[in-house]
């Protein structure tokens, strides 16, 4: 910015507002897709804290038109990362920078490359389709949540958040994840397939409310067997991108994402989303 209270940015690197006018202030660069670069995309990079000599780190996190996709904390740790997602013509793709507790001693490397993912064609994508209404069109997803014998009961819709809510405290969908609740704390989202044949599924599980928790759990079960499952310890732990292929998919096979508290359910606000493909005919 040229200002020394000012967050600024570099080619790689970044470093929120530490003093004055503008401290707690993110630093932030954006990219709006230009006529012929929306499409499924593949999102890859490093994040890396770098400055020494104080501070506690820094969180960097990536937004598609204002819904987060992405969030790392690092702490003189580089983080890489990459995964797909699906985006349109004049989507706004942003990267911030922001401070965790102390804004002192926080440059750091924030790299982000997208690029058109060849030979796939996208069948369903749990962000991009979210909807307040269960089972609609496209994609027919569902939102709910797991009650006694493993039963899926269905959410509630409130206006007031654009959120899917379950019976419990904090137990709830949003576009890009959600929030578990306590005793029966799972929140799940299902996609039932219309395809015959080979599937792709990838997406990305972080846990993306700091300050405090002891982390949260992201599993994917494919008619109720396991398929995938992660634990994410500790306060906004390292994000984990999954690649599965199911040569075998059936219509009507049921495939569920569930986020699950890792014991505690405070501050388990969660980014839990997937995109599933077939193969592109040659």
């Amino acid at each position: 910015s040229g200002e020394t209270t000012s967050p600024f940015i570099l080619a790689a690197d970044a470093h929120p507002g530490w003093s004055g006018t503008y401290i707690n202030h993110s630093a932030v660069r954006q990219y709006t897709l230009q006529p012929g670069q929306g499409g499924l995309l593949r999102l890859s990079g490093l994040v890396e804290h770098t400055q020494t000599g104080g501070g506690d780190g820094t969180v960097s996190r990536l937004y598609v038109n204002n819904v987060r996709v992405f969030e790392q904390r690092s702490l003189l740790t580089p983080y890489p990362y990459s995964f797909l997602i699906t985006a349109n013509d004049g989507d706004l793709i942003r990267m911030e920078v922001g401070m965790i507790t102390n804004p002192s001693y926080d440059s750091t490397k924030f790299t982000m490359t997208a690029e058109t993912a060849v030979g796939r064609r996208v069948v369903a994508d749990s962000r991009a389709e979210f909807c307040g209404i269960q089972n609609s069109s496209p994609g027919g997803w569902q939102y709910g949540n797991y009650t006694t014998g493993n039963a899926f009961t269905s959410m509630n819709w409130s206006w007031s958040d654009s959120a899917w809510h379950g019976p419990e405290t904090y137990q709830s969908l949003s576009a890009g994840g959600g929030h578990p609740g306590a005793s029966y704390g799972n929140a799940v989202r299902r996609w039932t397939s219309d395809i015959d044949g080979i599937l792709y599924l990838d997406g990305l599980l972080a846990d993306t409310q700091t300050g405090g928790g002891n982390g949260v759990i992201g599993r994917i079960y494919r008619n109720g067997a396991e398929l995938w499952s992660h634990t994410i310890t500790g306060d906004g732990g390292p994000a984990s991108a999954f690649n599965l292929t199911i040569p075998d998919a059936v219509t009507g096979d049921s495939f569920d994402f569930e986020i699950n508290p890792n014991g505690d359910y405070g501050w388990d606000g969660t980014t839990f989303f997937a995109i599933f493909t077939v193969p592109e005919p040659a």
